[in-house]
């Protein structure tokens, strides 16, 4: 699994720089382009809903120091979904009743779920951070896109990372939320390794029933002792960042340490180590939608690095900042293409488009709106250092090499 740079041949490749540079004759309404933000900005996931926030507040000002989009400048609104559905699907009301007709939305698979059918009546597009297949898969809707990799993409690939590095760690079991995206990258990452294991490790692979948590629990004595108890010496992590911070520190106590050898988890990257501190795992690997390091020569992703570095002092940005900048600039691309915020046009113009981002070229597949781009995985492990730990090694990944089939209204297979 390398990182690969290749031109797709669908669509036209855009870049921030062509996106400042070719500003064409201002549309009709003068006004901003309105872009709502559903986020839960408090609670449980926090972080990575500030840090996506980040990401899009420094490209809309990008975008905006450069004339704007046709002329017009971006201006975003932004709402605390607090992690509740009904909010999130309120937020969106009020954003369509103030002429806004792109959502950059919320972060958990089940509420988008929720938002998705409203999306035709509200006559708006919308792309969000959940990664559940089923979202480009069974419930498609022809104005939802994902920018990013999907679960069957990044936690599959995972799966095959494991039988290569550690083919000795043949028994896994999973910690996982009642949750539908959680519990589905459970599903991606066990297909993995059963098809993996055999294949490579040339072993088979025992996998545990996943332990079965509410989400945000708090007390965790119970589950740790069922690990204990277990075979598993190597465990996926299907829960929300701020519990598994408890769950480590309510672990260390127990010695489930010097059990499990491996843990793999579904997307908080770096936000696994600063809010685990001392308490990371040894060995816990996690894919990322944006790591700087692997985005060496791109343009897009150095200035990103810089402007957050300069705005928050952070050295270890958030993948999440990334994603939440490919969000603008990849809608920001498809309204250019169309030459107009007019819904129907966008949706066809951003069908196929292929867009330089700071996660690198960004591909949307025609036939189910799948963003396919590069990505990377990273092991990470406590350090001696002020942040307490450390990226002790990273994988980059060609999305387009281990996408899944686009199958739009059918349920995704594992």
């Amino acid at each position: 699994m390398t990182l690969r740079r290749r031109h797709f041949l669908v669509g036209a490749s855009l870049s921030a720089a062509t996106i400042a540079a070719s500003r064409r004759a201002i549309a009709q309404d003068q006004g901003p382009i309105k872009i709502g933000l559903v986020h839960p900005l408090s609670g449980s996931v926090s972080a990575l809903a500030n840090a996506v926030l980040l990401g899009e507040q420094i490209a809309a000002d990008e975008i905006n120091k450069s004339g704007g989009i046709l002329g017009r400048p971006i201006q975003l609104l932004v709402r605390d979904d607090q992690l509740k559905t009904d909010l999130a699907i309120a937020i969106c009301r009020e954003f369509a009743s103030q002429g806004c007709r792109i959502f950059l939305g919320p972060i958990l698979t089940s509420q988008v779920l929720a938002v998705m059918p409203l999306l035709s009546e509200l006559n708006a597009l919308m792309t969000s951070s959940a990664t559940g297949d089923q979202l480009t898969h069974k419930f498609y809707v022809p104005n939802y896109f994902r920018v990013g990799a999907n679960n069957y993409m990044r936690m599959r690939t995972t799966a095959k990372l494991m039988a290569q590095r550690y083919p000795d760690v043949t028994s896994w079991g999973g910690l996982v939320a009642d949750n539908a995206g959680l519990q589905e990258g459970w599903e991606a990452f066990s297909d993995g390794l059963r098809e993996f294991y055999p294949s490579i490790a040339k072993k088979d692979v025992l996998i545990d029933d996943p332990i079965i948590l509410k989400l945000n629990a708090t007390e965790f004595h119970n589950e740790i002792g069922a690990m204990l108890s277990r075979s598993a010496t190597g465990y996926y992590l299907g829960y929300v960042l701020a519990p598994l911070a408890t769950f480590f520190q309510q672990a260390s106590g127990m010695g489930l340490g010097s059990k499990v050898r491996v843990y793999t988890e579904n997307g908080f990257e770096l936000e696994l180590g600063r809010t685990f501190k001392k308490n990371t795992p040894k060995e816990i690997w996690s894919p990322s939608f944006w790591y700087p390091d692997a985005q060496k020569g791109n343009s897009i992703s150095a200035a990103l690095y810089s402007e957050c570095l300069r705005r928050t002092g952070e050295k270890l940005p958030s993948a999440f900042v990334g994603l939440g900048s490919a969000f603008v600039t990849v809608f920001a691309a498809g309204i250019e293409k169309a030459r107009s915020t007019d819904t129907a046009m966008v949706r066809n113009a951003l069908e196929g488009v292929a867009v330089q981002t700071c996660m690198g070229l960004e591909y949307i597949r025609k036939e189910d709106h799948q963003g396919i781009g590069d990505f990377t995985i990273l092991r990470m492990g406590p350090a001696d250092n002020d942040a307490g730990f450390a990226v002790t090694d990273a994988v980059n990944v060609s999305g387009q090499q281990v996408a899944d089939a686009p199958t739009p209204g059918v349920s995704s297979k594992f």
